[in-house]
């Protein structure tokens, strides 16, 4: 999991920020702000225990 404050932390370009979480995603994982936001897609986050924010 690459976590980050906010997506503009990942890169204030869109295709840049896109094509890092595409590499990320690639290499097995995914990104998650702070916030609680992912980019996991749903089939794999099913099941998972998460904090109420």
């Amino acid at each position: 999991m690459c976590l980050v404050d906010d997506w503009d932390h990942l890169s204030r370009d869109a295709s840049h920020s896109a094509v890092m979480r595409r590499r990320i995603g690639q290499a097995g994982g995914h990104c998650e702000t702070a916030e609680g936001e992912s980019d996991e897609p749903a089939e794999n986050a099913r099941g998972r225990l998460r904090t109420p924010h």
